[in-house]
């Protein structure tokens, strides 16, 4: 007895517009979402960020003291305001982008750093 095999015969997709399947239109719309999802909360982010950097702004700029922002390598990001009168500077653009140790006397930089 041979028992033959059958083979079933598939269906053409269901296309519901040119080129798109019900499938690749419902992946894309849940894509979509997810795109749009992330797009809120990244604005969130930076809405978060914008706020918290206004903080330190203004918690710097309130101090009576020289406080500088530095970063990793030592480049000074901002400086306060009764910072920038005791260098007898208007200008934080005169230090913002300057490694701190450059308005530290050479003799002294030993001391500064450690």
């Amino acid at each position: 007895m041979t028992v033959k095999s059958r083979k079933t015969k598939r269906q053409p997709a269901k296309r519901t517009s040119p080129g798109g399947t019900e499938r690749e239109l419902a992946a894309l719309h849940r894509r979509i979402a997810e795109l749009e999802t992330r797009e809120r909360e990244r604005e969130q982010s930076e809405a978060s960020l914008r706020e918290t950097l206004a903080i330190y702004r203004n918690f710097i700029n309130a101090s009576p003291d020289a406080v500088g922002l530095l970063d990793m390598s030592g480049t000074l990001l901002q400086f306060s305001r009764s910072g920038l009168e005791m260098l007898g500077m208007s200008d934080p653009a005169e230090l913002v982008g300057k490694k701190w140790l450059e308005f530290v006397a050479p003799e002294h930089h030993e001391k500064a750093v450690t």
